[in-house]
């Protein structure tokens, strides 16, 4: 799957996040009102101020065949969280879960970094060239998460996220100069 053609779904996915977070709007909960202890410490008041997070029974599924895409590998799974711009969303049963909340945060200071059009471009650019698995924004949040778990000490989980998004921008951009993407 290469940009160009991905780009003409972009105005029917921009309607369906904006649908879809309309829907859950009187549900959704700032981060901060979970009283989670840790994820404080880690991440920019001002990033938990403005994320939000929805419980559902089912996390919500990108309705990839009804914009005319397959389903990238990997990416029929059951989720327990997925994020879209400043709000993710949990099932009722994981949503006391820290690190998972710690994972979908990753995601929203990725959208805060990346923008409302590079990060789901580059989310299914990943998506298509390999799996769920190998997709960057993925592996960043799972390895962010498992520092997370382990830590001792707090860090700074935007300056990292910012850091990782800075060493993997120029290649990619270099790919699409070159025409490979």
């Amino acid at each position: 799957m290469r940009v160009n053609d991905l780009l003409q779904y972009a105005p029917v996915y921009h309607r369906w996040v904006d649908d879809l977070l309309a829907k859950h709007e009187s549900s959704a909960r700032q981060v901060a009102t979970y009283g989670l202890k840790r994820m404080p410490q880690f991440f920019n008041p001002e990033t938990l101020a403005t994320a939000k997070c929805v419980e559902v029974d089912n996390v919500p599924k990108i309705p990839w065949q009804e914009f005319g895409l397959s389903v990238p590998e990997g990416m029929n799974i059951y989720f327990e969280g997925i994020t879209f711009r400043d709000t993710y969303f949990l099932t009722r049963r994981e949503a006391s879960k820290e690190s998972l909340h710690f994972h979908e945060m990753v995601h929203v200071v990725q959208w805060q970094m990346l923008g409302n059009d590079l990060f789901p471009l580059i989310y299914v650019l990943e998506a298509f060239k390999g799996n769920y698995k190998t997709n960057f924004l993925e592996v960043m949040a799972s390895n962010v998460t498992d520092f997370f778990v382990k830590a001792k000490e707090p860090f700074n989980t935007d300056f990292f996220v910012a850091a990782s998004i800075g060493q993997y921008l120029p290649g990619i951009f270099t790919q699409f100069i070159k025409g490979e993407l």
